[in-house]
C-alpha cells in the first residue's frame, strides 16, 4: 500500500512506500472509524485526563491551557475522545467530532490558512511563543486531509502541537496531537479508516 505526501507549498512529493508501524487498532466511537496507534497510548474520560492533569508536575499556565481547550471543546464542538500515552501524559492525541467538510487539494490552502488563523488565536491569549513548523495536505486510507504543526515554548516548558483536518466521502475528523518530541503520529493518522 502507498500513500502521496503533498505539501501545499511546493510540488507534489513522490510516493513513498508507508514504514511498517508498531501500533495496536482503536476505535473512534462517534466516528465509527478505525485506526492504528501506537500500544503506549491509553483512552482516559475526559474526567480521568482533568485529575492526571491536575496531579502533573506542569505548570499553572501549562494546565490552564489544556483545561481551557477541553471547555471549548465542550462548548464549542461535538465529541471528544483522548488518548494519552501511558509513559509521558504530555504526549496525547484528541479526536474531535466536526462538520462534514471535503478535504481536497485545491482547497487544502484555504483549509491550512483557516486552521492556521484559529490556532494563532487561540495561542495569542496563552503565554506560549508559537513557531509554525510544517502545514501541508495528504492522501490517506480513502480519505484526505491537512496537517499545521507548531512549536510551543514557555518558561521551561516546549511542546509539538499539531492539528489534522481528515475528510473521507462521508465525514469529517478532527484530529490534535500534543507531543514533547516532533513526532506528530502523521504516519498512524494517514490509516485512519474513516
Amino acid at each position: 500500500m502507498t500513500f502521496g505526501l503533498f505539501s501545499c507549498s511546493s510540488k507534489p512529493q513522490k510516493e513513498e512506500k508507508a514504514p511498517k508501524l508498531v501500533s495496536k487498532e482503536i476505535v473512534i466511537d462517534f466516528a465509527d472509524a478505525k485506526m492504528p496507534i501506537h500500544p503506549r497510548f491509553e483512552r482516559l474520560s475526559v474526567d480521568q485526563y482533568k485529575s492526571k492533569l491536575e496531579a502533573s508536575e506542569l505548570s499553572k499556565d501549562i494546565k490552564s491551557f489544556h483545561l481551557s481547550r477541553l471547555k471549548f471543546q465542550d462548548d464549542q464542538l461535538g465529541a471528544l475522545e483522548l488518548y494519552v500515552d501511558k509513559d509521558n501524559p504530555k504526549n496525547q492525541v484528541w479526536f474531535i467530532q466536526g462538520p462534514h467538510e471535503p478535504v481536497t487539494y485545491e482547497g487544502a490552502r484555504v483549509f491550512i490558512s483557516l486552521m492556521g488563523a484559529q490556532l494563532r488565536a487561540m495561542f495569542a491569549a496563552t503565554p506560549f511563543n508559537v513557531e509554525k513548523i510544517d502545514s501541508r495536505f495528504f492522501y490517506g486510507n480513502k480519505s484526505s486531509g491537512v496537517k499545521v504543526k507548531y512549536f510551543l515554548e514557555v518558561d521551561k516548558f516546549s511542546q509539538y502541537f499539531t492539528q489534522y483536518i481528515m475528510s473521507s466521502e462521508y465525514q469529517t475528523l478532527g484530529i490534535i496531537v500534543h507531543s514533547d518530541n516532533e513526532e506528530d503520529l502523521q504516519e498512524y493518522i494517514k490509516r485512519i479508516q474513516l
